[in-house]
């Protein structure tokens, strides 16, 4: 588990993520890259998840500027759904973002 949230953290973090939110979100890209990869350590399921998913998701809370930290309370992002078996580990199939504003 592990190793799967390292290796998710690495792709948030590589520089091909940082272009392309900093892209839509300018200035604003590395705080929220930081945020999503906290989510991710506190969250692991969301390491199994798919992750062009997962950045879309993050991406749509970005655009309505929304933090995705649990403890703001302002977006969620929570794994849910089916699972199967790929290559002998079991990974989430569905999973949505739940996006709570208090602005």
């Amino acid at each position: 588990m592990a190793n799967e949230v390292a290796q998710v953290q690495k792709i948030i973090n590589s520089d091909k993520m940082q272009k392309h939110f900093e892209e839509i979100l300018q200035d604003n890209a590395a705080g929220f890259l930081s945020g999503l990869s906290t989510v991710v350590a506190l969250n692991p399921d969301l390491a199994k998840t798919n992750m062009n998913d997962l950045t879309n998701a993050a991406m749509r809370a970005a655009i309505l500027d929304l933090s995705v930290l649990p403890d703001l309370g302002e977006a969620y992002v929570i794994p849910y759904g089916k699972r199967a078996k790929v290559d002998g580990a079991l990974i989430l199939k569905k999973w949505t973002i739940f996006i709570q504003s208090v602005k």
